[in-house]
């Protein structure tokens, strides 16, 4: 809390809150048993499958009819009473997550225990060569996801048309960075979806449970990034998966990367977020028909709008002709210099704009991790 330096304060932030969180939660090895996989088993079902399994080995210690008669209708009332537990865990499962189709499938999935069929290449071709070591494969791949965004870019047609040229205005409000707040963390906290650690292994699950014994020290590090403009190096770190498309299997060009960031960049992300979203709303600097990644513009509203102008013009006797454009690798082929100048137009301007410099710059810091577990 004595450190005014937003990046030596987060560092020591994020170090102590580390060598804690190892102390207090180490990672421990343990045998997955068909216990640990079904949610559905409570501590009771548990305790009689144990009573079942003592039944038998007593009946097949000492098969007497009593013994025999006794195994049998225990396991037949247990048999019952699983299959109960299990059918009402996932009616309550389905009941709770009926509009969200996504985590829908992922519980049919689970029921009918489908499992991926992925297999892992035990080889990678890269420039005619067969690579096999485990660190090199992670190498190869950690070359090729840091370089190829830079080498679409350095294809595209350089033109010299000013960027600025497609703004009709430059906007006259600039956007304040209001200081962050307890109350304003705690919901981003409480909010966070229970996903995959990152790098640090800091997991979710435990940061909002125990929100309360390290908020204040956090505060006041975000407050520091912000009013600095400045993101913290520790935070720009992505533990890195090659999650396989198409094609060819040992070619790494049929991969595409998937990171995975500490839970504390998420927080940050979602702080100036909030705050750079309700400056866009207020201001309407978004065009109308922008439908991806805004509240209450949902993609799908976007195909409905496209259907009502064809069936417009097709009411009107016109014709009707489509255009559309798939960027290869669209957000890494950004440039930043014209990404800044229209912030700048867009009131993005200041300390908004050096922490959102900072928070792209020397992003190339990146870990494949388990190279033997490719997906």
């Amino acid at each position: 809390m004595g450190c005014n330096d937003a990046a030596p304060a987060f560092t020591h932030f994020h170090t102590t809150f580390k060598d804690n969180y190892n102390q207090t939660f180490p990672v421990k090895r343990t045998k997955i048993s068909y216990k640990n996989r079904k949610c559905w088993l409570t501590a009771g079902l548990k305790k009689s499958i144990k009573r079942k399994n003592k039944l038998f080995y007593k009946m097949k210690k000492s098969p007497t009819q009593i013994n025999i008669e006794s195994y049998k209708q225990y396991r037949s009332k247990l048999n019952w009473t699983l299959r109960s537990a299990e059918r009402q865990y996932y009616e309550k499962l389905f009941n709770d997550y009926k509009n969200n189709m996504k985590k829908t499938w992922s519980i049919i999935k689970d029921v009918i225990n489908k499992k991926s069929t992925n297999t892992s290449p035990n080889f990678i071709k890269s420039h005619d060569q067969d690579i096999t070591d485990k660190q090199k494969i992670a190498d190869t791949f950690n070359k090729y996801f840091v370089g190829i965004g830079r080498s679409l870019a350095n294809s595209i047609p350089q033109t010299d048309k000013d960027p600025k040229s497609y703004i009709k205005s430059s906007s006259p409000n600039s956007i304040y960075l209001k200081p962050v707040t307890e109350q304003e963390v705690k919901t981003i906290i409480i909010n966070l979806k229970n996903s995959a650690a990152g790098w640090d292994g800091i997991s979710a699950q435990i940061i909002k449970q125990f929100y309360s014994l390290y908020i204040k020290p956090l505060c006041h590090t975000l407050n520091l990034s912000i009013t600095q403009g400045m993101f913290p190096n520790e935070l720009k770190v992505a533990k890195v998966s090659p999650l396989f498309k198409n094609g060819s299997k040992f070619k790494v060009d049929n991969y595409r990367s998937v990171s995975i960031l500490s839970i504390f960049s998420k927080i940050l992300e979602r702080l100036m977020f909030n705050r750079l979203i309700n400056f866009i709303n207020k201001h309407r600097i978004l065009y109308p028909c922008q439908f991806g990644f805004r509240k209450h513009h949902a993609t799908f509203m976007a195909v409905t709008y496209l259907i009502d102008k064809i069936v417009t013009s097709m009411d009107k006797g016109e014709y009707t002709l489509g255009v559309f454009l798939d960027f290869s690798k669209a957000f890494d082929t950004i440039n930043h210099d014209i990404l800044f100048t229209k912030l700048e137009c867009y009131g993005i301007r200041g300390l908004a704009n050096d922490w959102i410099r900072s928070y792209v710059s020397n992003m190339l810091v990146l870990m494949v991790w388990n190279p033997q577990n490719l997906r």
